[in-house]
Parts: structure tokens; C-alpha cells; sequence
């Protein structure tokens, strides 16, 4: 878990070294493709003015079909930037999410699960079935839930924990003494 958030770590490290010279490169291809499309509305403006000869007619289409792409690809790239900013917020939120206590993989959870049933008897199992969604600090299944990430500091079943022990309920029929 500490390894796969240094990874991640690392590369919010480097998603913001490239964002620093972003801004730099962004105001730059800005920059240029104004200038691209001023020169390109000078000469259509100077096509317009001069006599039309099919010659002239023949570039100054041309050149509007350069504006036009030109135009559309300022919309491509706009497109792609807004969308890199949303994966960038998805690795955001994804970071924090594992940064949270109650976070694991999905196969992790079916992992600790198993780790944890496999530690209780059947007094243990019996309690936990009828604690009502919190265990009591004093029992020896907090410790285990707490070191499986089961249960918060209170106590208070995490779903995962909660669920699993309804489909043991709902599956098995209790043969030893709950006490």
C-alpha cells in the first residue's frame, strides 16, 4: 500500500513538473497561432484587394482553407487539453482516495478478509455476528480488525467487514455457543 502511494506520488511529482513549463509552452502555441492567423488574414485581405485573377482566387482559397483547418485544429487542442485536465483530476482524486484510511484495492478487501476470518474462532465469529456493528476496544477482535483495516478507531464495522459477516449469517447456521 505505502509502495503503490509513493508511486503514485511520484507521479503527481511529475505530472507537476510538466505542468510548470505547461503554461509557458501553452502561452507560446497561443502565441503563434495568432500570429499564424493574422499573416493569413493580412494576405486573404490583401487577395481581396488586389484584382482578382484566378491566379489570385486559386491562393486566396487556399488560404482560407488554412484558416479554417487552423481553426479547427485551436478547437482539437482545446478539446485535448480539457480532457488531460480531467485525467489529471481523476490522478488527483485517486492519490487522496489512497491517502484515505478506509482505501483499498478491491482485491485487497477479499485479501483481508480472508486473512481476518482465518485468525477467529468460533467465540471470536460468534461475537462479531452479534456486536451489533461495533466492537468493543476490549475484545481481542478489535486489535484484528483495526490491524486488517476492518474497523475504524471507534470500533464501527467498515462495510466490507459488515457485509461479509451478513453472508456468513445468511449461509451458515450457527453451531456453537455465542456467549
Amino acid at each position: 500500500d505505502e509502495r503503490f502511494t509513493e508511486k503514485i506520488e511520484s507521479l503527481i511529482l511529475r505530472i507537476d513538473h510538466l505542468d510548470s513549463g505547461k503554461f509557458e509552452k501553452e502561452t507560446e502555441l497561443s502565441d503563434k497561432a495568432m500570429e499564424i492567423n493574422d499573416t493569413i488574414e493580412r494576405l486573404i485581405n490583401a487577395f481581396n484587394t488586389s484584382d482578382n485573377s484566378s491566379q489570385n482566387q486559386e491562393v486566396l482559397n487556399l488560404l482560407q482553407k488554412y484558416r479554417d483547418d487552423l481553426s479547427e485544429k485551436g478547437k482539437e487542442y482545446n478539446e485535448i487539453m480539457e480532457s488531460l485536465q480531467d485525467i489529471r483530476q481523476e490522478v488527483y482524486r485517486t492519490v487522496n482516495n489512497a491517502k484515505s484510511p478506509g482505501y483499498m484495492a478491491e482485491n485487497d478487501v477479499s485479501t483481508r478478509l480472508r486473512s481476518f476470518f482465518s485468525k477467529l474462532n468460533r467465540r471470536d465469529l460468534g461475537y462479531l455476528l452479534k456486536c451489533g456493528g461495533r466492537i468493543q476496544s476490549s475484545h481481542r477482535t478489535f486489535n484484528m480488525a483495526k490491524k486488517y483495516n476492518l474497523c475504524d478507531e471507534k470500533g464501527w464495522m467498515f462495510p466490507e467487514l459488515e457485509m461479509a459477516l451478513s453472508e456468513y449469517s445468511a449461509v451458515a447456521k450457527p453451531s456453537y455457543p455465542v456467549n
